[in-house]
């Protein structure tokens, strides 16, 4: 009798993660079995042999009958992404409540905002393993009033996902693509009625250092903005 079952190694589970599921490695075990008491009877042997992966989704790994895995893949971004990450984005922008973004886009500002402005230092996506839709992105670009070795994140998730660990993958990307280049810290800007923003990025080690009081919305809502930092050295 074969059993095959898939077991995490947590060292390598992403910070932040309560269960220690995401980004850890796991490894498909399987057991031949000749003699197990629990498997089968005759032989004394049980011979295991292995292949592993990397959980990107909290889900991977829990057994119950809910549990849906999302398997993804994050690398920089490039053109060929641009129109699934813009028809995200508006989305986004149409529901309302986690940007300070109002307006939808056009092809010619996403390209300019989040791929190509000389402010930019990492665009980087998550993409569906299987069917190549875009699953969010982010950005860390000179943009606002910040420093010259700070830079500012923005994150956007597909809707529906905000649990699925996409989030911390992207973060670790963009923390690998700012080495190397000076900065010091990441500033985050967050409406004060996002609360799941808030504490996305505060699970990430993102601590408060300042409020923007009452910010216009575009019908004249005023909202506060929370700005915390993330310290790269």
């Amino acid at each position: 009798m074969h059993v095959m079952l898939w077991v995490p190694d947590l060292r390598y589970a992403c910070p932040g993660d309560t269960r220690g599921l995401v980004g850890a490695r796991f490894h498909l075990v399987e057991l031949t079995s000749v003699g197990h008491p629990a498997l089968d009877a005759g032989s004394s042997q049980n011979l295991p042999r292995t292949r592993s992966f990397i959980a990107l989704n909290r889900n991977i790994g829990m057994n119950t009958p809910s549990a849906t895995a999302t398997r993804f893949i994050v690398g920089k971004t490039e053109r060929s992404h641009v129109n699934g990450l813009l028809a995200l984005l508006n989305r986004i922008i149409e529901i309302g409540g986690t940007t300070g973004l109002e307006k939808p886009l056009s092809t010619e500002e996403f390209i300019e905002w989040f791929l190509e402005i000389d402010l930019l230092e990492s665009s980087v996506c998550a993409i569906d393993q299987e069917t190549g839709e875009p699953l969010g992105f982010q950005t860390a670009s000179h943009y606002g009033d910040i420093p010259a070795d700070w830079v500012d994140i923005g994150t956007f998730v597909k809707p529906g996902l905000h649990k699925s660990g996409i989030g911390g993958a992207l973060f670790k990307a963009t923390l690998a693509g700012l080495q190397g280049k000076g900065l010091i810290a990441i500033n985050a800007t967050i409406r004060a009625d996002n609360t799941g923003g808030l504490a996305d990025y505060s699970s990430r080690g993102f601590k408060d250092y300042k409020v923007l009081e009452a910010v216009p919305l575009a019908d004249g809502t005023l909202v506060d903005r929370i700005c915390k930092r993330y310290d790269l050295v």
